[in-house]
């Protein structure tokens, strides 16, 4: 066997070693985010209801596991302008504080105005 010969690098090999630097460049903000979510579900200690609408349910939904949602004592994370549950029943959320996190857009608002409404 000759061992004075280099092995060829593979292609999988440079694209994981291109891969690795590029995300060097990449801004954290996955911890930011996190500790922002923390802090707005930390302003009440009750039990509260998580209201998202369609974009930030799917910033909160990466960000926030269900076992971090129950330690922060958020009992439900619901959607904006989505029916609660019969099983659920709204008058069994009415001893529970809220906290929207949302958009601010016109519809969002509209759509938090006919929640409070009912």
């Amino acid at each position: 066997l000759n061992n004075t010969c280099k092995k060829p690098r593979s292609r999988y090999t440079q694209k994981a070693s291109v891969r690795k630097t590029s995300t060097s460049n990449m801004v954290d903000v996955y911890n930011p985010l996190v500790s922002y979510i923390m802090k707005i579900t930390e302003s009440c200690s009750s039990s509260k209801v998580l209201y998202l609408d369609n974009t930030t349910r799917g910033i909160v939904a990466q960000l926030l596991s269900q076992s971090q949602a129950l330690q922060q004592d958020i009992f439900l994370i619901h959607q904006l302008g989505t029916k609660i549950p019969n099983s659920v029943g709204a008058s069994n959320l009415s001893h529970l504080s809220a906290i929207i996190f949302c958009r601010p857009s016109n519809d969002n608002i509209e759509l938090i105005l006919e929640h409070l409404q009912q």
